[in-house]
Order: structure tokens, then C-alpha cells, then sequence
């Protein structure tokens, strides 16, 4: 039996600032695993099963970062990438797919992904991936006397 650590994560650090994480997922049961998981990370989360959805619930609201099922009933990952990166030009995004082959990596890369991952992917893979892709935070100047 796996112990859990006393945060109750296994050892996963929380976000130290809440970042707002889009995950667009047609899979209804991974989408809200993945929610879970995330929140339980200190994440703000805005699912979305559609590219349209997606756009739709995020109007008007800052994210920091997304994670992009390559295929969404309404389109692929690099549609919804390219309507995301007219908007937020510097936005890291993970693609992810269940059909990974070398010419989805490359197509993501070419469209400005982040990343391009092989499901089964666990959250704790793909929270250290964002950790990695989110700015750090700048110490702030001492106001000069």
C-alpha cells in the first residue's frame, strides 16, 4: 500500500501561486480525473470537451497555461493551439494524444506547442511538465528611499 505523504499528494509540491490551467478533453471521465488531480495541486481549472467550449470558457478569463487533447470532436489540438496562441501569444501548451506518432510531434512543435505528450499520461508527469513551462517569479525591487 502507497503512503501518502502528510500534504496528502505523494510527495507532489502544490502550485505556491494558484496558475489557471485550460484542459480541453473530450473523454468526460479523464476530463474530470484530470480536474481532481489538479485542483487537489492548488491548479484553477476550466475544462472544456470541445474547441469551441474551450474557446467559449475562456473568454474573458486569464489562463496560464493549457493542456490540448489532439483530437476534439469539433476539430484537433493544433485548431484550438492556433485560436489560443491569436489571443496569448506566449500561452504554454501540452498536446497530448492517445494516437501519437512522430508527425503529430513534429506538426505540434511546428505550431508553437509546448509539448507533445503520448497518453497515458499521469498528472504527476504533467504537473512537473508545467512547473517547468511557467515563468518564475521575479523577486520584486526594494523601492528606492
Amino acid at each position: 500500500m502507497a503512503k501518502l505523504s502528510p500534504d496528502g499528494l505523494g510527495g507532489i509540491s502544490r502550485c505556491s501561486v494558484p496558475s489557471r490551467l485550460l484542459i480541453a478533453e473530450d473523454d468526460e471521465a479523464l476530463r474530470q480525473m484530470l480536474r481532481w488531480e489538479f485542483e487537489e495541486m492548488g491548479y484553477r481549472v476550466i475544462t472544456a470537451s470541445t474547441c469551441i467550449e474551450a474557446l467559449s470558457s475562456i473568454a474573458g478569463h486569464q489562463v496560464d497555461l493549457a493542456l490540448l487533447d489532439y483530437n476534439l470532436p469539433d476539430g484537433i489540438g493544433m485548431d484550438l493551439l492556433r485560436a489560443l496562441r491569436k489571443g496569448v501569444p506566449d500561452l504554454p501548451v501540452v498536446i497530448y494524444s492517445g494516437r501519437a506518432t512522430r508527425g503529430k510531434a513534429d506538426e505540434s512543435s511546428k505550431y508553437g506547442a509546448s509539448r507533445f505528450i503520448a497518453k497515458p499520461v499521469a498528472a504527476s508527469s504533467l504537473h512537473a511538465i508545467f512547473q517547468h513551462l511557467l515563468p518564475t517569479a521575479k523577486p520584486t525591487s526594494e523601492p528606492k528611499a
